[in-house]
């Protein structure tokens, strides 16, 4: 009974390495996909800056 438990044990620790490193892949994916995703909104944001800065600018002018 003693050895079963052992042997359950050692074989789900296995289990557990591989699914760490493919969560660790899976979060560094993610992580990218964030950045790229924040850096797209920041972008964004800045452009209806922009757009909101230059018609403010140009009704100025006028």
């Amino acid at each position: 009974s003693d050895g079963n438990i052992h042997t359950a044990g050692h074989n789900t620790w296995d289990d557990d390495d591989v699914f760490n490193e493919l969560s660790q892949e899976a979060n560094e994916a993610m992580r990218e996909t964030r950045r790229i995703e924040r850096e797209r909104k920041i972008r964004e944001h800045q452009q209806r800056k922009f757009e909101k800065e230059a018609s403010r600018t140009s009704i100025h002018k006028r």
